[in-house]
């Protein structure tokens, strides 16, 4: 009886224990799943795991390109505003051919040494009759660009001024910053590299339209603009004393947008997924220990097979 019992036993034990091992491994399984699972699924589903665009902090090379158009707008003139430029196929295409902008002025500061411009100031003196005053200004200056930290950034720029006052004035003077706009960010290397010169070249057959100019400037992917601008109006001046513009440009830092590379995105990526996988995996942990020690799942404690057994 007690041979025919053993044999009879054993399979029985056998199935019992396979059950065993088949539920608890099965509950591992999916406990090991949703712990590896969910830390991706919650970085990916928070807009968080792919680093799409990233951002730093550059103090731009800008050299100003001692070039410049000037239109003022006068009352009392029978020849139309005045315009002054150092393009010379532009300025033919105005009926008042003198020279009425014989002073300019050109500076630009390192104020910190560090090689690069800090402040870029411009002054320019107009020439008028008695019976003209001017109530406004367009100053468009020509400016080169670089960035090299992480995108190479060259491009030509413009940067307009354009103010009216319904009082006469006789100075007009304005701080603002120089600021870089872009529509799209950078590559991680390569930025854009625009030219003016297809803005600028203006047909014989056509006449200059500032209009047209600022809009093809417009549509450009950077350019550079100017941001808080201030202005001071001086209404009223002397009799034959030169119409004043005084402009004081600020070079500041630039926060520059960028695409960033491959590594830099698997690199953010794995610390979202890491950050939210050392909690997830605490909790599970937890509770595979409270399911276990709690058999809330048929058990069979098996000892470990590098530790002694004692008979």
């Amino acid at each position: 009886m007690l041979h025919s019992f053993e044999i009879f036993s054993f399979p029985v034990l056998h199935r019992y224990r396979a059950s065993v091992f088949s539920k608890a491994a099965l509950l591992n399984a999916v406990i090991a799943f949703f712990t590896y699972a969910v830390p991706l699924l919650l970085a990916y589903r928070s807009y968080g795991f792919w680093l799409k665009t990233d951002s730093f902090m550059e103090q731009p090379t800008v050299h100003f390109k001692h070039q410049y158009i000037f239109i003022g707008d006068v009352i009392g003139s029978q020849q139309g505003p005045i315009f002054c430029s150092t393009y010379n196929h532009i300025s033919t295409q105005f009926a008042d051919q003198k020279n009425r902008c014989p002073i300019i002025k050109a500076k630009e500061t390192d104020s910190n040494h560090d090689g690069k411009n800090d402040e870029v100031y411009f002054e320019l003196n107009t020439l008028l009759d008695n019976e003209e005053d001017i109530h406004g200004v367009t100053l468009i200056l020509l400016f080169d660009y670089r960035l090299q930290a992480l995108c190479n950034v060259n491009l030509e720029g413009l940067a307009v001024i354009q103010y009216n006052h319904p009082l006469p004035g006789g100075e007009l003077k304005v701080v603002a910053d120089l600021n870089l706009l872009q529509r799209t960010p950078f590559g991680k290397r390569f930025g854009p590299n625009e030219q003016l010169e297809d803005i600028l070249a203006v047909d014989k057959e056509e006449s200059f339209d500032i209009g047209k100019l600022l809009e093809s400037y417009a549509k450009r992917n950077a350019s550079i603009q100017l941001r808080r601008p201030f202005y001071t109006w001086t209404a009223g001046r002397a009799s034959l004393q030169n119409f004043k513009l005084n402009v004081k440009l600020l070079i500041i830092p630039q926060k520059i947008e960028y695409v960033p590379g491959f590594w830099q995105v698997m690199k953010w990526a794995w610390l979202q997924y890491l950050s939210l996988l050392l909690v997830v995996r605490w909790m599970a942990n937890n509770l595979r220990f409270y399911i276990f020690t709690n058999h809330l799942v048929p058990v069979v404690k098996m000892p470990l097979p590098w530790t002694k057994q004692q008979f």
